[in-house]
């Protein structure tokens, strides 16, 4: 009996004792302090192999990593690491033209939460920074609070062009920060009714971008040596946001020739005959559609340069600079917009009324041969 009790009274104690030792498997460590990280680039516009810096700070008591990253699709990939006490300089590559977003991030430690700074785009392009200009006085641009509506006249379109489309837009949309949604195909020829009157989109598109032959539009010239031509209809009354005054763009289209030969895609294309490929006029006629002329520089390196050549299509150096300044970095318009679509003859051509909607800027790019 009392070996027996003597046991049940062993195993009453390890029970007890199990009881007791459980609550410190459990025990929670104690919370991580938060990373506070900050980061700013030294430029947001640069020239290939410029030096680019980006300094910042991240909450630290001893030695800690910080990672310079770029976003590659869904995923991020660290370009450059240093161990800091607290402030930091990362280099940033630029060796290849483009845009990209970056950020910083501190991993976890013993002591701090997993820190990530705010995401920052830099823009590298070739040539001169300053070899850009604005179609008008003050420039024309976009509102970037807002989604531009656009659709595509594949009627004649080569192979792959809408293929080139969507990613000349996807470009145009990196460079400035402002947004497009693709709404679908159209029939609607730009110029049909006229070099500066504006056509009636259906609800909610903002800009057509056709592919057709100079016999079905105003806009081109079958005796010319246009590839495409891209334009901006605005409003005449100027709205002035922070310190400076811009035109409001209401309505944009891009025509291009498909009488003329190019390679698909954004490549140099054929270094002898006829240089250029769709994708360098598109995002040329883009360009025009964002408010940009033809550089007052003389730059071959800029996607606004009026004339194709062969290189890669890409934007050059003054086309970054001058794109960031008609996109999101300028800041939104107050008023609403005025949509033509909402009118049947929205155009006037007395300038001297200024509530209302008047003909637009257009420009073009001219086949250039060696």
């Amino acid at each position: 009996m009392n070996a027996v009790g003597g046991r049940r009274a062993g195993l009453a104690v390890i029970v007890a004792v199990l009881g007791v030792a459980a609550p410190s498997v459990v025990h929670a460590a104690p919370e991580a302090d938060a990373t506070s990280v900050t980061s700013t680039p030294s430029s947001t516009v640069a020239r290939t192999g410029d030096r680019v810096l980006v300094r910042g700070s991240v909450t630290t008591e001893g030695p800690r990593e910080v990672r310079l990253q770029v976003r590659v699709g869904r995923t991020w990939r660290t370009l450059d690491s240093q161990e800091t006490t607290g402030t930091f300089t990362l280099t940033l590559p630029t060796g290849d033209a483009g845009v990209s977003s970056y950020r910083v991030q501190a991993p976890a430690t013993d002591g701090f939460s997993e820190g990530i700074g705010a995401t920052f785009t830099v823009g590298i392009g070739a040539g001169n920074p300053r070899a850009f200009d604005y179609l008008t006085t003050p420039p024309v641009r976009w509102d970037p609070c807002t989604t531009i509506g656009y659709r595509v006249n594949l009627t004649e379109a080569p192979d792959d062009a809408l293929e080139d489309v969507r990613r000349a837009i996807g470009l145009a949309s990196q460079a400035t920060g402002v947004r497009y949604k693709y709404l679908g195909t159209t029939k609607i020829v730009p110029g049909a009714k006229g070099a500066d009157t504006p056509e009636t989109y259906p609800a909610g598109t903002d800009l057509v971008i056709a592919y057709t032959t100079p016999a079905k539009t105003r806009l081109l010239d079958r005796r010319d040596h246009a590839l495409g031509i891209g334009g901006v209809f605005y409003d005449l009354t100027p709205q002035k946001i922070g310190k400076n005054s811009w035109h409001r763009a209401v309505q944009g289209y891009v025509v291009l020739n498909t009488t003329k030969s190019l390679p698909s895609g954004f490549g140099a294309g054929r270094e002898t005959g006829e240089l250029g490929t769709w994708g360098q006029v598109l995002l040329h006629e883009i360009g025009h559609t964002l408010g940009l002329d033809h550089p007052a520089v003389a730059d071959k390196d800029q996607i606004m340069h009026p004339e194709t050549t062969y290189k890669q299509a890409q934007w050059g150096a003054g086309d970054l600079v001058a794109l960031r300044r008609l996109g999101a970095s300028s800041g939104c318009f107050a008023k609403p917009a005025k949509r033509l679509a909402a009118t049947k003859r929205p155009a006037v051509k007395r300038p001297a009324v200024k509530s209302r909607v008047v003909p637009g800027v257009r420009s073009s790019v001219v086949l250039a041969q060696r």
